[in-house]
């Protein structure tokens, strides 16, 4: 059945199920644990992911302004807060605020532990500011989100003392202190290089309800994230006045009211959607995976406790330990894996020979986007993608659709999917007018 405006799509290829039948030898191991950790000291090495362990434990002031101002950056054109546009004072305040002038010669780091999802923003403030004036969704102070038991470095404070200019392991920023517990880096590095841990697999999980400390309540935990068990317990002790059989008791970050990091123990039932250990890295999981975030709503950097289309493909592979630079040009120049750059001198005819070669699992980039290819139905390709719309042709939609009418763009008909969603690939087009197909500039097998 297909009942949907998006061309060509049964309402059971928003299924993983289908694609995993189509896929031959699917659960055939493609990448192994040496192989991933080999991979990731290699985009260490390349410098499109950060050994933030790795890090001399003094900066001289110079390096840390010039990376401040790399992401503070004020932008070319008009932007607005609240339906009005922001002036230089505005402006003003901001900069005023990353107190940079209060950075000392030389900066000892400090290292810290998040303890809630939060976000990472370009400039020290949670206000939301846009492009449009009437725009809502795309936060353009907005950078990435940054996820619980993540661990980053210091490097400054802004100065109404309620954010800190931190990187992790692939983005830096300014983050809520509220939301970073302080430590040694000794402590931290162990927690975070735990060899025998769980790993969330679900789009994210809640933890159990905790009457005695708010911090722990109503927690989201998201996919990929990484939490070390705690051994030396036995099943009959109990945490936080709960009988711990039938759970597994981890260690979770907490900040102290002196903002210092203390670990506690919680539970995790056995039954959430979570792996003792990475998931083996085969074509099933993977799409898996990315299927469980079919249908949430699009979220600019991390916005609205969502994602775009590069950290649907991060938090993804997180579930395999495999990190990924944060955006979707960096991942197809620089991360791991096979790049196949495709050139716009590239015929129709010639695109399609390459699509036909690829494997599930694959990675399709555009200017400005990533999808991921899910496999071929009826001699057509599909890719997952999280994306905010997609034009289709005017006259297949109103043949379908009995006349209804939607935006039109040079006889094309505007989506605004503003989600993760299947599209067949040569029914959708980009705003330009071109299709998707025409418009791909490159393709990424990483398990070649």
């Amino acid at each position: 059945m297909n009942r949907n405006t998006n061309l060509n799509v049964m309402d059971e290829m928003y299924y993983s199920d289908l694609w995993i039948k189509l896929c031959k030898r699917s659960k055939d191991i493609i990448l192994t644990k040496d192989e991933i950790e080999k991979y990731n000291a290699e985009g260490i090495k390349k410098g499109y992911i950060y050994d933030i362990f790795n890090e001399p434990n003094e900066i001289a002031k110079d390096y840390v302004v010039t990376m401040i101002n790399c992401v503070s950056k004020i932008p070319e054109g008009d932007r607005y807060k609240n339906g009005s546009k922001v002036n230089k004072e505005y402006y003003d305040k901001l900069i005023d605020n990353m107190n940079l002038k209060e950075i000392k010669d030389k900066i000892s780091i400090e290292y810290g532990l998040v303890v809630k999802r939060g976000s990472i923003r370009t400039f020290p403030t949670s206000d939301r500011v846009f492009k449009g004036e009437k725009e809502y969704d795309l936060d353009r102070f907005m950078e990435s989100a940054i996820y619980a038991a993540e661990p980053c470095i210091i490097y400054a404070f802004s100065k109404d003392e309620k954010w800190c200019f931190c990187k992790t392991y692939n983005y830096s920023g300014w983050i809520k202190k509220e939301n970073i517990a302080l430590g040694s880096k000794k402590e931290i590095e162990e927690y975070c290089k735990c060899k025998d841990f769980i790993v969330v697999t679900g789009k994210k999980i809640n933890l159990v309800y905790n009457p005695f400390i708010e911090a722990l309540r109503n927690l989201d935990i998201d996919m990929g994230v990484k939490l070390p068990i705690e051994t030396n317990l036995s099943k009959e002790e109990l945490i936080y006045d709960m009988y711990s059989e039938g759970n597994y008791v981890v260690k979770y970050p907490l900040r102290e009211s002196n903002g210092e990091l203390k670990f506690t123990n919680i539970l995790i039932p056995y039954n959430e959607d979570v792996h003792r250990g990475y998931l083996k890295c085969n074509r099933s999981n993977i799409l898996k995976q990315i299927f469980k975030f079919q249908g949430e709503r699009y979220g600019w950097g991390g916005e609205f406790n969502g994602r775009d289309c590069s950290s649907l493909i991060i938090d993804t592979f997180r579930s395999f330990g495999i990190h990924f630079p944060r955006n979707s040009g960096d991942q197809l120049k620089k991360s791991i894996g096979k790049t196949l750059l495709v050139h716009k001198e590239m015929t129709y005819h010639e695109r399609m020979k390459i699509l036909d070669s690829l494997k599930p699992g694959s990675l399709i980039f555009l200017n400005g986007h990533v999808a991921m290819f899910i496999g071929n139905y009826k001699n057509s390709h599909y890719i997952i993608h999280d994306v905010i719309g997609v034009f289709i042709n005017k006259k297949d939609y109103e043949k379908k659709n009995k006349g209804q009418k939607e935006q039109v763009n040079k006889e094309k008909i505007y989506l605004g999917i503003k989600g993760v969603t299947v599209s067949e690939l040569k029914e959708i087009y980009t705003s330009s007018g071109e299709s998707y197909i025409e418009e791909i500039i490159g393709i990424k097998d990483i398990f070649n």
